[in-house]
């Protein structure tokens, strides 16, 4: 009789892609800020200031930073440079969320075939949480943090590739690429090498032979381990020591994640890795190669965990370490499609042990939601990450600009890296690079005043400029515009994509706007936005110097000019992805939908049971409905709004009333039908 294929793993596989790097794109739209943070700031003056100015050689690459050598870091942030033409943070973002999905994608992959797990539906609906959920935000809006998701990428592939593949196959010498990048992205990147020597050694006290071939593989690893062993201790920064009685409670904190605030619940998140852990040691396993693959992740995460504890004592709480405090839940979780249940409990019955499996599952995933941010509404949580991130970037960004364009350096003195800020904003050979926010705009400037009607002391209560922002409008002493032409001085600009700050009122009728090549004033259309609040117009920078010019010959026009910035080749690429990100995770969820079809329909031609393919149908249908819906309600410019009103507020409270005012014409800016923002912006109108 012929049986009916097995369903795809592709689609499931694919669907967990765009569902976690949709997921990481909406929190980098909602709350991701092209500009540097902390240590960036000393990265930018020690790396790649040298850089740009051709003054860095080899061992720079390899510098220490902080207990780490953040090669692949630098790697990616000098990729970007190079190909974009500056450090733009989203793309950054971008590339780091990628990452972690592709990690994902692995990962599922690995236990899949590896694990020879068969409920390939379930597995990635269960492990999608473990991704999508923002419990780990600091790594997603923070470009810095590709050092994380470099050591996960590498050391899976390190462990696939060493530990369980042919010699001298491509596997095998991936793996050991693998395992000699992941020395250069994080001080505990040699972690994974001690895993697989452990592997070797209970492969060995399992089949109770050795073969030849792996004396050379091990002989690798100990190298490779020696070499990481002293890479991390010729990097060991000061800081404050703790007792063991401290890191053992850092220990447990860590092991009862996500539960961590209980320590209790370690025996809980442990407890299938450790059922998983006695069947193989008695010989009981049904499938011993798939019991070693996550019992190596579980010792992975463990060594992670054992690191963390002693290094990181007093950080453990950081948002951070997230995407690695997760492998012991995650191995725990492959733990239950491998375990050799009858053996364990012969007296169990099958139904009773799928309960106990998805009661441990519904728990788990229940301390996932609790240790992630899940009440966006309150952006005056000082507890959640992403909103506290946001809004001190968003500052920064405000008082960088208003620094570039005054030279008042006094708004800089608010942030720990004030005066490392400082040099680099005013070293000519690193402003070019440094992102959009940290760069001074192109504020455009007639070529003859006295030739033009629009004049630059403009304010308007409705859609406010800040008060530093070099603004041109047409408007008369009534408030209406006045006709006439303006041309600005020349530009020449470095990067090769413009983005033009320009706001219409009244009628477009007459209205045009060009750029204009300096020398032979050949005129070049630009497309205008609609009548509104202010809009971006995107063009292609000019190959030469240029001028903008602006004709309003209507009098019931006005027209307001705004800055124009410019930004990398891939720049708006790149903002165009992240506004796609409810697409992308919708994308991710109808592939799932489209697979749990398939499995009912291969069920039903085989005359099995489809009441798991159906509910993973139902599950899946489910999760297409609320993302649809949140969509739907979910405003980035009015939450952005919010931030910068909250912003506001923190600025009120800490005793800095010039800069209340600024954060509420943005806020005002951004969501000018909000009367409550209108409201608190005229009450802070200086008088």
């Amino acid at each position: 009789m012929h049986c009916p294929p097995r369903p795809s793993r592709t689609s499931w596989l694919a669907g967990l892609f765009f569902a976690i790097f949709g997921a990481k794109l909406w929190l980098i739209q909602a709350c991701g800020v092209n500009t540097l943070l902390w240590d960036q700031w000393h990265e930018a003056y020690q790396f790649i200031a040298p850089l740009a100015q051709g003054q860095t050689n080899w061992s720079d690459w390899f510098a220490p930073h902080n207990g780490h050598r953040l090669l692949f870091t630098r790697l990616l942030d000098t990729a970007i440079i190079h190909w974009n033409g500056d450090w733009d943070q989203n793309l950054s973002l971008i590339l780091n969320a990628g990452l972690h999905s592709l990690y994902a994608v692995a990962l599922a992959y690995g236990c899949l075939r590896l694990g020879q797990i068969k409920s390939t539906g379930w597995f990635c609906l269960l492990l999608l949480p473990f991704f999508a959920l923002p419990y780990a935000a600091e790594n997603t809006l923070w470009g810095f943090q590709s050092q994380f998701y470099g050591l996960l990428l590498f050391s899976l592939g390190a462990l696939a590739g060493l530990g369980f593949a042919k010699i001298f196959s491509i596997g095998w010498w991936l793996g050991l690429l693998s395992a000699s990048l992941a020395l250069f992205t994080m001080g505990s990147g040699f972690l994974i090498l001690p895993v697989l020597l452990g592997v070797f050694g209970l492969r060995a006290w399992r089949t109770k032979t050795w073969d030849r071939s792996h004396w050379i593989t091990v002989a690798l690893i100990g190298s490779g381990l020696l070499l990481g062993l002293c890479l991390t201790l010729n990097t060991q920064v000061g800081g404050p020591s703790h007792s063991w009685g401290a890191r053992v409670a850092a220990l447990a904190w860590i092991l009862a994640w996500p539960f961590e605030d209980r320590p209790i619940f370690l025996i809980l998140t442990l407890a299938p890795l450790t059922c998983l852990a006695l069947t193989y040691v008695r010989g009981k396993s049904a499938y011993p190669r798939a019991a070693e693959w996550v019992l190596a992740l579980g010792g992975w995460g463990l060594l992670q965990a054992l690191a963390i504890a002693f290094a990181r004592t007093d950080q453990v709480n950081c948002s951070r370490y997230g995407d690695l405090f997760n492998l012991l839940p995650i191995a725990s979780l492959a733990s239950w499609f491998i375990l050799d249940h009858p053996a364990l409990w012969p007296r169990l019955p099958s139904r009773q042990q799928t309960l106990l499996a998805a009661g441990w599952s519904i728990l788990i995933l229940a301390g996932l939601y609790k240790t992630s941010p899940h009440d966006w509404s309150r952006v005056d949580d000082g507890n959640n990450y992403a909103l506290w991130s946001a809004q001190a970037r968003l500052t920064e960004a405000e008082d960088i600009r208003s620094y570039l364009l005054t030279g008042n350096s006094s708004r800089l003195g608010h942030h720990p890296e004030a005066n490392a800020t400082t040099n680099q904003l005013t070293d000519p050979n690193l402003q070019s690079r440094l992102p959009e926010l940290a760069r001074r705009p192109l504020c455009l400037s007639p070529a003859n005043p006295s030739e033009t009607p629009f004049i630059r002391q403009y304010q308007d209560e409705q859609f406010p400029a800040r008060p530093w922002e070099v603004v041109w409008a047409n408007q008369g002493t009534n408030g209406s515009g006045i006709p006439g032409r303006f041309l600005s001085q020349s530009l020449s600009p470095v990067l090769s994509q413009m983005d033009w700050a320009i706001r219409l009122e009244g009628s477009t009728n007459g209205v045009v706007a060009n750029w204009v090549e300096s020398g032979s004033e050949q005129k070049h259309p630009l497309a205008l936005p609609a009548v509104g609040g202010w809009q971006s117009v995107h063009f292609a920078t000019p190959p030469g110097p240029f001028q903008i010019e602006v004709t309003a010959a209507n009098p019931g026009s006005l027209v307001v000019l705004g800055e124009i910035t410019a930004r990398g080749r891939f720049s708006y690429p790149g903002q165009t992805l992240i506004d796609q990100a409810g697409w992308l995770f919708l994308a991710g969820i109808l592939l799932w939908c489209g697979a749990a079809i398939r499995e009912v329909a291969l069920a039903q031609h085989a005359g099995q049971g489809f009441r798991g393919p159906l509910a993973l149908l139902i599950l899946s249908g489910a999760t297409l409905v609320f993302v649809g819906w949140f969509s739907n309600h979910f405003s980035v410019p009015q939450f952005k709004a919010a931030l910068y009103h909250q912003c506001a507020e923190n600025a009120q409270a800490a005793g800095h009333p010039e800069l209340v005012w600024e954060y509420r014409q943005m806020a005002v800016r951004l969501a000018p039908e909000n009367t409550t923002y209108r409201q608190a912006w005229h009450g802070d109108l200086p008088h």
